[in-house]
């Protein structure tokens, strides 16, 4: 019976499965696998939208189901970038956008990593980051990585302190738009708060650094810039930033310099 349950559901095939269920309404429930993945799971990863609707017509808390990742369907299906399903997990079950699986990774963030833009803003635009301080940074400095502006945009303007936190090797969400050369994200992120230009990596760098480093030169300039809040950003504070030495001693000066990149124009 399992088999078939899953051959059902990878091929898609929601007639089929209507007849399993009018047999056996405890299929809806199933876990199958060693990935005790249920067959909504199978619905999303298999981006059949028919059958997904289906089950959820029938069980739309089964949105909230876990395979043995702790991920729920939502997660597959930010995974393979199917919006149209993305979409009814939300409607059916809103919460859902919040749940981690057991890397404690959201959905958002997964549709980050995996590069679907769409779906990243679907679930972006339906959830709040006022209160969701570890995860949303996680969420802010994937976003930031990959170049998503309008998410870094909502995710900052809810909760501007998630772009002072920083991971594991010390970069915000500026250092890691920094080292791509995302120079809308950068625009952002300092037009609210210059003062990000000054936070510091596990090796000291400042994400000015990191632009030297990774060669981003057309992102320096944006440095640079005088802003009027807050009012303490003024030339003197450029003139820091650009003195501000990493563990090695080494101004971005210096760095320019080791990396033959002088047109930098500081």
């Amino acid at each position: 019976m399992e088999e078939d349950v899953f051959e059902v559901c990878a091929m898609g095939d929601t007639l089929r499965f209507q007849r399993l269920v009018q047999e056996d309404e405890s299929v809806l429930t199933q876990t199958l696998g060693r990935a005790r993945h249920t067959p909504l799971h199978l619905a999303c990863k298999f981006k059949h939208n028919e059958l997904a609707s289906f089950i959820l017509g029938l069980h739309p808390a089964l949105a909230k189901a876990k395979n043995d990742k702790e991920e729920t369907p939502l997660h597959e299906a930010s995974k393979v970038g199917e919006l149209d399903i993305v979409k009814q997990l939300l409607d059916a079950c809103p919460c859902v956008a919040y749940m981690l699986n057991r890397d404690r990774e959201s959905s958002l963030f997964i549709a980050c990593s995996f590069g679907h833009s769409e779906v990243a803003w679907e679930l972006c635009s339906r959830m709040d980051f006022l209160a969701w301080d570890e995860i949303g940074a996680s969420c802010l400095q994937i976003a930031a990585s990959k170049g998503y502006t309008e998410i870094v945009r909502k995710i900052q303007g809810e909760n501007p302190s998630l772009a002072s936190r920083k991971d594991e090797k010390g970069f915000s969400a500026l250092h890691l738009a920094s080292s791509k050369g995302n120079l809308g994200v950068i625009k952002v992120l300092l037009g609210k708060d210059p003062n990000l230009s000054f936070l510091r990596d596990n090796d000291g760098r400042t994400p000015l650094h990191l632009a030297i480093i990774y060669n981003q030169v057309h992102v320096v300039a944006e440095f640079l810039l005088e802003r009027t809040k807050p009012a303490s950003f003024n030339t003197l504070l450029v003139t820091d930033l650009i003195k501000t030495t990493d563990n090695n001693g080494d101004m971005v000066l210096h760095l320019a310099a080791k990396m033959n990149c002088l047109e930098v124009g500081l």
